[in-house]
């Protein structure tokens, strides 16, 4: 029997792979660089039929070089590497609204590593998860589909169930936000990663001492906000200790689409968690 996947790259069957790369790059070629191309009006550019041309299309979603998008006959645009000095991304340190030079945690890229160790350590532990990584996913990556399609930090999760055939896998997004920068968008930007995750939570440092000040205001919105879309929320006292995390919403799980799935973990994830992933599920 011949998978579709195999139906789809038969086309390309006997071709060596330079011969492939040729065709990839004469379609990636005639792509423009900042706007969407029609299917239609790129393969009679191309001179192609369709069989061929949508085994070397599926070549290049597969690399990631392209994404397909709406219109008549459907349409494909680049993807671009996300700059890492992107002043739209709030992970960036330098979009930073306030550095607090005197604080032992000033920024939100001061956050990072305490809040990857407790996730890895702690967090996880509260959690179904058989196996796990746990990973930065702030910088890098490929920001396919906006501003806001790239958390600050991700879980991968493998979990088995007694009474539920079958591995299922988890996509868990976190949003991380310092006080200094903290409001209800921060809720829209997890809102938007989990159009590509099973769960997604909002997690900003708020010290002790600062509280006060954000309880009634802020944070009140933000929380609500977040119940209302089923995003989670957690606020940490101290982001090296679990202890003083409170966590006032859990996220809620929700099945994304599965092409949006696969895109974020290959373009999303490093290439040694995509291996672990595939190597849970064989």
């Amino acid at each position: 029997m011949i998978s579709i996947r195999d139906y789809r790259n038969m086309p390309l069957t006997g071709k060596t792979s330079t011969e492939i790369d040729q065709l990839k790059a004469s379609l990636i070629d005639k792509v423009p660089e900042e706007e969407s191309i029609g299917n239609k009006s790129l393969r009679e550019a191309l001179g192609w039929d369709n069989d061929l041309y949508l085994a070397v299309r599926s070549k290049l979603i597969e690399d990631g070089q392209i994404t397909t998008g709406k219109g008549r006959g459907g349409s494909i645009r680049r993807v671009t590497l996300a700059s890492t000095t992107d002043p739209t991304h709030d992970g960036d340190s330098s979009s930073a609204p306030e550095t607090l030079a005197d604080e032992k945690f000033p920024n939100e890229l001061s956050l990072y590593p305490p809040i990857l160790d407790v996730l890895r350590d702690r967090w996880v532990k509260d959690q179904p998860f058989d196996q796990f990584i746990v990973e930065n996913t702030a910088q890098g990556g490929r920001r396919a589909d906006g501003v806001w399609t790239r958390p600050d930090v991700t879980v991968a999760s493998m979990t088995t169930y007694t009474y539920v055939p079958g591995r299922h896998l988890d996509i868990v997004s976190f949003e991380i936000k310092h006080y200094s920068g903290f409001n209800v968008t921060a809720v829209y930007e997890a809102l938007a990663h989990r159009r590509s995750a099973t769960k997604a939570y909002v997690l900003v440092y708020i010290p002790d001492d600062k509280s006060s000040m954000y309880e009634d205001s802020i944070l009140s919105d933000v929380q609500d906000e977040a119940a209302r879309h089923g995003i989670g929320l957690i606020v940490a006292g101290d982001p090296t200790d679990f202890d003083t995390w409170d966590i006032r919403e859990e996220g809620i799980t929700h099945q994304p689409d599965p092409s949006r799935l696969n895109s974020f973990i290959r373009n999303q994830l490093s290439e040694g968690t995509r291996d672990q992933i595939v190597r849970w599920f064989r």
